[in-house]
């Protein structure tokens, strides 16, 4: 592991700095690296993951304390975080992931840089909420909650299965 971002501990007196710093790096972001940028909410308490990954391979990872997750966390760090993100990044994807089967989700953003930015362990309320701090008013995009259970491929299934029987019903009525 690399250095950290923060000298203390993260509170609610250092999360605007410790916001800031993020923002920083992600101003940084070009075409030649990306930056995956991931938190893991577990137990109340909640872990960062920095990297920056170049084209080559080579990569710099930052890493920090696991810190305490409340509710001042989520309405100050989160949500300032995001809108300032959101304020400086071109973002180019922006969804909500369920990759289990617990309550729990996955925010994530991607930019035109191809830098990634999750949090992981949200509750659904919770990701909507931040979604919508980016969610433009002109915007047409939709809300896509995906999972693992295969929706997609489902409907497809099913889809297929449709046009089956419309064959059968249409061969056993022009046909027949």
């Amino acid at each position: 592991m690399g250095f950290s971002l923060i000298d203390k501990n993260l509170n609610e007196d250092s999360y605007d700095e410790y916001v800031d710093k993020i923002v920083n790096i992600f101003r940084l972001s070009n075409k030649e690296s990306s930056i995956l940028f991931d938190i893991d909410i577990k137990d109340y308490k909640a872990k960062i993951k920095l990297s920056i990954v170049s084209q080559h391979g080579e990569k710099e990872e930052f890493s920090d304390m696991v810190f305490k997750c409340d509710t001042i966390f989520y309405q100050k760090f989160l949500t300032s975080l995001v809108d300032k993100i959101n304020q400086n990044s071109n973002i180019v994807v922006k969804d909500i992931v369920d990759f289990s089967d617990s309550n729990l989700v996955t925010f994530r953003l991607i930019t035109e840089n191809n830098d990634l930015f999750t949090i992981n362990g949200l509750s659904t309320d919770d990701a909507r909420s931040l979604l919508s701090i980016i969610e433009d008013d002109n915007d047409d995009s939709k809300l896509i909650i995906t999972n693992s259970n295969g929706i997609g491929n489902t409907a497809i299934f099913l889809l297929l299965i449709g046009i089956i029987i419309l064959g059968f019903f249409l061969y056993f009525v022009f046909i027949k």
